[in-house]
C-alpha cells in the first residue's frame, strides 16, 4: 500500500504479510490512520470519520491510497482512491467505480475497534450501523438499496419541513420507495442477523465457558405484528399513511427502517439493563467473530481482517477467542506493546511515530 498525504501520513509505501501485520506505537502516531487507509480503500468507506477535509493532510491539496492486492482468482487488482476538496475517486485497475457494490464483490473487511465493545449499551443508530455494515459486506447489493432508501428519506424530510397542500403527491411517491426499499431493509436484517445471531450464541457459550447463552431480537414499530416476508411492504405502507399527520407536525419521518433496533439478551434478560461490563464486550466480541465465519460461508472469501487498540481492552480469554478469528486470512493489529499479540509465522511488524512507518525485526 501507497499512501500519500493521508492524514498525518506524508508519503510513505509498505509490504504486508499475507498473515499477521502488526502496527506499533503510541497513541496518536498514525497507527489507526494505517488501517484505516486498508478499510477505505477496499470496502469505500472509513470506520469512523468520513469528512474529506480530514482525510486530506494539513496543507495538501489532495491525499491518495494505492494498495496493490493479491487475490485468489490470480486478478490481482490495484485499488487507487484519490480525495480532493473537490470529492472522492475511486479506481479499480485505473478504472472508475461509481458504486460502493463493485468493492463489495471484490472484497470483505472486518474492522474492530474499542467503540464495537460498547455495542450492547451504546446508540440504537450503533447497533444499525453495525448491522447495516455487516449486510452490505455479505450481500453487497444491500449498499445499493440503503443509499436509495437515505436518499428518499432525506428528500422526504425537506418536504416536510416545507410543508404545503400541495406536496401531498409527491409524499405518495416518496412513501412508495420508502415502502419498497425500507420493507426490503427489513427482510435483509431479519435474514442476516438471524444469521449472525445463531453464530453469535455459540461463540459467546464457548467465551462464557457454556454457563450463559445468548439471543437477538430485531426490533421494529413496522413489525409490531407477527408478519411473514411478504406482508412487509404493506405493514409499512400502512405505518407511514397512520403516521402521516404526525410527520407533518413533526417535520420529519418518524417510522421506518431507520429507526429500528437490536435488542440482546443473556438468559432471557435483557442485556442492555443486565449484562456486566464483561458480558457486553463478549457479546460484542461474538457478533463480531459471527461476521467473519458468515463471510467465510456466504461469500466463500476470507475477509481481511482489522483490529484498532482492542487487544489491550480484552483479558486473556476473550483475546483467545479472538485468536480463533485469525487463522488463514491477513490481519492487522494496532496497540502500544506486543505483550498481547498472537505469536506466528510470517508476521510482519511496523513501528508508527509521527506518521512515519518503518518495518523492524521483532
Amino acid at each position: 500500500m501507497s499512501l500519500d498525504g493521508f492524514r498525518n501520513i506524508s508519503r510513505t509505501r509498505l509490504e504486508f504479510s499475507p498473515h499477521l501485520n502488526i502496527l506499533l506505537g503510541d497513541n496518536g502516531q498514525g497507527k489507526t490512520n494505517t488501517i484505516e487507509a486498508v478499510c477505505l480503500a477496499l470496502s469505500g468507506k472509513s470506520p469512523r470519520d468520513s469528512s474529506i477535509e480530514n482525510f486530506i493532510m494539513q496543507g495538501r491539496e489532495r491525499c491518495s491510497i494505492v494498495c496493490d492486492v493479491k487475490s485468489d482468482d490470480l486478478t490481482d487488482p490495484t485499488v487507487g482512491v484519490t480525495i480532493s476538496r473537490e470529492g472522492r475517486k475511486h479506481t479499480i485497475n485505473d478504472s472508475r467505480i461509481r458504486s460502493r457494490q463493485n468493492l463489495l464483490d471484490m472484497f470483505s473487511v472486518v474492522f474492530f475497534g474499542p467503540d464495537d465493545l460498547r455495542l450492547v449499551k451504546d446508540s440504537p443508530q450503533v447497533r444499525r450501523d453495525f448491522l447495516n455494515e455487516s449486510i452490505s459486506c455479505l450481500y453487497p447489493a444491500y449498499s445499493g438499496v440503503l443509499s436509495e432508501y437515505a436518499r428518499t428519506l432525506r428528500q422526504r424530510g425537506v418536504l416536510l419541513r416545507d410543508w404545503s397542500p400541495s406536496s401531498e403527491p409527491l409524499l405518495e411517491v416518496y412513501d412508495d420507495t420508502l415502502a419498497k426499499t425500507g420493507s426490503t431493509i427489513i427482510k435483509y436484517r431479519i435474514k442476516t442477523l438471524r444469521q449472525l445471531g445463531s453464530m453469535a450464541a455459540g461463540r459467546y457459550e464457548a467465551i462464557s465457558g457454556g454457563s450463559e447463552r445468548i439471543s437477538v431480537s430485531y426490533i421494529s414499530d413496522i413489525l409490531k405484528s407477527a408478519a411473514g416476508a411478504d406482508e412487509i411492504e404493506d405493514l409499512y405502507r400502512n405505518a407511514l399513511a397512520g403516521a402521516r399527520r404526525s410527520d407533518i407536525c413533526a417535520k420529519t419521518t418518524t417510522v421506518g427502517a431507520h429507526r429500528d433496533d437490536i435488542s440482546f439478551f443473556i438468559d432471557a434478560a435483557p442485556a442492555r439493563k443486565f449484562a456486566s461490563q464483561g458480558q457486553q464486550r463478549s457479546i460484542a466480541l461474538s457478533m463480531k467473530t459471527a461476521l467473519t465465519d458468515l463471510i467465510r460461508e456466504v461469500k466463500h472469501q476470507e475477509p481481511v481482517i482489522l483490529l484498532d487498540d482492542v487487544m489491550s481492552e480484552l483479558d486473556r480469554g476473550r483475546r483467545d477467542s479472538i485468536a480463533s478469528m485469525l487463522s488463514g486470512g491477513q490481519v492487522f493489529i494496532t496497540g502500544t506493546g506486543l505483550d498481547f499479540v498472537p505469536s506466528g509465522t510470517d508476521t510482519r511488524t511496523f513501528r508508527v511515530r509521527s506518521g512515519n512507518i518503518t518495518e523492524e525485526t521483532v
